[in-house]
């Protein structure tokens, strides 16, 4: 798995956020506000410049999603390798009763997934 350069991933947040509206602007303070790790806000940055704009860490049944567009039930999960290594099987326990409330669940692993999200 490859190790997450968080220099280059700070870069890559402060690229996006140049780039953004006042709106979305608002908006990724509040995602930054509530994310959980550098790699959501890395996507959020992502989210927000490409005027994409889930909720953020929403409630579903006992379940807190990274990400979510609560009108087509669509959750977005970001999984750093340090945490998620040893949750992988949890964690697809916790999407198969996603799925059975009705949400689909996408995920991002740290890293690779990840890599395009300070590009154009």
């Amino acid at each position: 798995m490859k190790e997450v350069n968080f220099e280059l991933l700070a870069a890559k947040i402060k690229r996006n956020v140049r780039e953004l509206n006042e709106t979305r602007r608002a908006w990724l303070a509040a995602a930054f506000a509530l994310s959980q790790s550098p790699l959501e806000s890395l996507l959020a940055s992502a989210l927000a410049r490409r005027d994409v704009l889930p909720d953020v860490q929403y409630r579903v049944e006992q379940y807190a999603l990274d990400f979510a567009y609560a009108g087509i039930s669509l959750g977005v999960e970001v999984d750093g390798w340090k945490f998620h290594k040893s949750r992988w099987l949890s964690d697809r326990r916790r999407d198969r009763k996603l799925l059975a409330c009705g949400w689909r669940v996408i995920r991002f692993a740290g890293g690779g997934d990840l890599e395009g999200c300070g590009g154009r």
